[in-house]
């Protein structure tokens, strides 16, 4: 009879930790404290994530095509902790940048992949 019961447990927990969950819904709208999307180069701002949801959140500066998000090509990003509400960021050069925010979660054992994806163009100035 111990042994029945204990193989009734291991089975109930076994079948309660094998269900599925569906991905989290990824929101990637951030918003910044720039006055008008222009920054000053060497000056940090912030980039504000109090909206932003997701499993995984990265940051794409636009700093050259390989840190530039495009969904067709290897590009490299930043991981953000998704517990922080903002993440400070500051560009050295004057220039055109498109700051990328990708929000992604993932469920149904990786069967599901939602992203979303959000660009703000940042005009950086000299001080």
């Amino acid at each position: 009879m111990k042994k029945n019961s204990i193989l009734l447990l291991i089975t109930v927990f076994s079948l309660l930790s094998c269900t599925k969950e569906p991905a989290i819904e990824p929101n990637a709208q951030f918003s910044t404290d720039l006055d008008g999307s222009t920054a000053i180069a060497g000056e940090a701002f912030n980039i504000l994530l109090n909206n932003c949801t997701g499993d995984f959140l990265t940051l794409y500066q636009g700093l050259t095509p390989k840190t530039t998000w495009n969904p067709d090509t290897a590009t490299s990003g930043t991981p953000v902790d998704k517990s922080l509400d903002s993440v400070s960021i500051k560009y050295a050069n004057p220039g055109k940048y498109p700051l990328t925010l990708v929000a992604s979660s993932s469920g149904n054992w990786g069967e599901e992949f939602p992203v979303d994806v959000c660009t703000e163009n940042i005009t950086v100035v000299e001080p």
